[in-house]
């Protein structure tokens, strides 16, 4: 195996335990017990590229989720009309 595929496969091996460690984390934090929480806030979370040559996109993405995430709230939905 060359230099090379030995790096990108290190490197591939990196970035998926990364994610499944964040995957965790965000699941082991999402598991709050029945009550616990104080208000009815529905939380949304996105991992974008917002550095580098995919940065383009991910601005894109962000503030498209963000331009949703206010005509919801000016719509004035409520949480019964789920």
């Amino acid at each position: 195996m060359s230099d090379h595929a030995r790096n990108r496969t290190r490197c591939l091996f990196s970035i998926h335990a990364l994610m499944f460690l964040v995957l965790m984390v965000g699941l082991l934090d999402g598991c709050n017990k029945k009550g616990e929480s104080e208000d009815e806030t529905i939380r949304i979370g996105g991992v974008y590229a917002l550095t580098g040559k995919a940065a383009t996109f991910g601005t894109w993405a962000r503030n498209g989720v963000d331009l949703a995430v206010q005509g919801i709230n000016s719509a004035g939905v409520s949480m019964d009309e789920r």
